[in-house]
């Protein structure tokens, strides 16, 4: 069949054919390759979303493991050239810097903290523009509620972490543990407590010492029976 002989009729219904016959085979394969795009944007989206709400809920503490997992997420989940996202891995490095300087916080440890929490801030501030959150900066500053009980715990554990620590140092690995009784300790002001000291009631004591009789009382018993006297 030629095509210059079909008269216009003819050749429109071949064109519809061939059109319908393409849509039919390249139609699902197009619907499957533009859900998977839309699926994977959906998809890093919610990771982005993510990082941010991690962030916003920790931001109040920043020793937090959760906070800091969200943080080093920041290149991998910005990574794209956008404007925004070049922005807010300044933004992190900024940071970043900030944190790493302990040379700094050793010096002037209100002014680095401040510094921290003002670049923090500053972060929050742009992923918040790029994910189109409508939280200002003050918002982000003033509204972390961090109850005083968490930071007492944290003050807490840093204090028996650092005790623990030292204890271990000063004794070459060793924790020195001394025991003493009810008794000693109410008759003698000058025993001094071990880091690490059990206290034994008087009942405790005695009961300890009339299983140790019996069992030295036990194996002298077994010492005899198993060395009969020889017959004279």
């Amino acid at each position: 069949m030629d095509w210059e002989t079909l008269d216009l009729t003819q050749q429109l219904t071949l064109v519809t054919n061939v059109i319908m016959i393409l849509a039919v085979i390249v139609g699902p394969i197009f619907a499957v390759w533009v859900g998977r795009i839309l699926e994977s944007s959906k998809d890093k989206r919610r990771r982005q979303e993510r990082v941010f709400t991690t962030l916003m809920s920790t931001r109040g503490s920043g020793l937090n493991p959760a906070h800091v997992e969200a943080l080093n997420l920041i290149d991998v989940e910005f990574a794209s050239t956008k404007a925004l996202d070049v922005d807010i891995r300044d933004h992190w490095r900024l940071y970043l810097n900030n944190l790493s300087d302990t040379a700094f916080a050793q010096v002037h440890n209100d002014a680095w903290s401040q510094e921290n929490k003002k670049r923090l801030v500053d972060l929050l501030h742009v992923i918040s523009k790029r994910l189109n959150y409508k939280v200002d900066k003050a918002q982000i500053e003033s509204g972390a509620y961090l109850p005083v009980h968490f930071k007492n715990v944290q003050r807490d554990n840093d204090t028996i972490r650092f005790a623990i620590a030292s204890m271990l140092y000063n004794n070459n690995g060793v924790i020195p543990i001394k025991v003493v009784s009810d008794i000693e300790q109410n008759q003698s002001d000058e025993v001094q407590r071990t880091p690490v000291d059990y206290k034994i009631t008087e009942e405790l004591t005695q009961r300890l010492g009339e299983i140790l009789r019996e069992r030295i009382e036990e194996m002298a018993s077994t010492s005899n029976d198993s060395n009969p006297t020889p017959d004279k």
